[in-house]
């Protein structure tokens, strides 16, 4: 059952890779995905495996079909994604207007507090493999929680992760216009420019790509300049993982800190005529990375899970905003509001 779940999402990510490579030239430059200066454990990579291959065949799906057979196999998708995580050993819950309720009182915790909208879909991991990292006063516990001490008290706190599939204010996409003029030498220069993605919080600019080197293409392709097209899109999905607290007294789970990585993928699709073969052509390339707030693995989680819970109040370590600049000029920017 776990090899018949795991080929039916691979044939998804297939049907995404050969949507992306429509009209592609040989050799173009294969899409980059960086994680900046974290180390993640196995489990943490095969976690972050398992969800980039949900997200991209869900948008392959939203791209071939229409909205509604778009929204059914969606769901389908999501749910196989949630079977093959249980099957590998993650508490995985598969969240939608359906399903909000029972999982709510299943996880005991309040899903509006994770900002978990029931209009929207969402997969959460429950998860504490792993926990300790030297740190003697965490140790693994019982029922995916696990024991921390603070200030000579010992709380039960556990991870729970919420990955958004289409809630709007966690995944976001759009689309800007590079090319105002078909000449010659404004598409040279055009492939010549660097896409750069900046994340507020964190420092310095991540080095996409130049649009060359993100689509494959030179100069050469673009003989009939006046239909030439070139168009940049930035996707952005923020994660956010929360440290939750028990509480006794109100018999449920708490959030006390959250920290969160951002995945930013700028694409660059051009449409051209090809003289060589008298067809009209159109490639997209896409360039990833992903980028972690400043305390992800760090003991900061439960320390301030604790402090959030004692104080009524969720401690939040963010990435901030997404922006995708062009030739210097910044041309998309996702704003994290939630």
């Amino acid at each position: 059952m776990k090899v018949k779940r795991s080929i039916k999402i691979l044939s998804y990510v297939l049907s995404a890779a050969m949507l992306l490579s429509v009209g592609t030239v040989a050799n173009a430059e294969a899409s980059e995905d960086v994680s900046e200066n974290v180390k993640l454990s196995e489990r943490e990579q095969r976690l972050e495996e398992i969800l980039n291959d949900y997200y991209d065949a869900v948008n392959a799906q939203e791209n071939q079909l229409s909205a509604a057979s778009s929204y059914q196999n969606e769901n389908s998708i999501q749910e196989e994604t949630v079977a093959l995580l249980n099957e590998e050993g993650f508490e995985a819950y598969s969240v939608n207007d359906d399903t909000y309720a029972s999982v709510q009182d299943t996880l005991d915790t309040d899903l509006k507090e994770l900002g978990v909208d029931s209009e929207y879909s969402y997969i959460i991991v429950v998860d504490a493999a792993g926990e300790g990292n030297g740190n003697a006063q965490t140790r693994a516990s019982y029922g995916g929680s696990f024991n921390y001490t603070y200030n000579g008290t010992t709380y039960s706190l556990r991870r729970l992760t919420v990955f958004a599939s289409d809630d709007p204010k966690m995944n976001k996409q759009s689309t800007a216009d590079l090319l105002k003029s078909a000449s010659t030498n404004l598409i040279e220069n055009c492939l010549n420019t660097a896409i750069y993605a900046y994340i507020d919080f964190l420092s310095g600019p991540l080095h996409m790509g130049t649009v060359a080197s993100i689509c494959g293409l030179g100069i050469g392709n673009f003989r009939n300049g006046q239909s030439a097209t070139l168009t940049l899109t930035g996707a952005t999905v923020w994660t956010r993982e929360y440290t939750q607290v028990w509480s006794s007294y109100d018999q449920k789970w708490i959030s006390g800190s959250s920290v969160e990585y951002v995945q930013s993928k700028s694409s660059i699709t051009a449409s051209y005529y090809d003289a060589y073969s008298n067809t009209p052509q159109i490639v997209t390339r896409p360039s990833s990375r992903t980028s972690y707030s400043k305390h992800w693995n760090t003991t900061w989680r439960n320390q301030y899970a604790v402090v959030g819970y004692l104080n009524s109040f969720l401690q939040y370590d963010t990435v901030g905003n997404v922006k995708y600049s062009y030739g210097g000029t910044v041309k998309i920017t996702h704003y994290e509001n939630f």
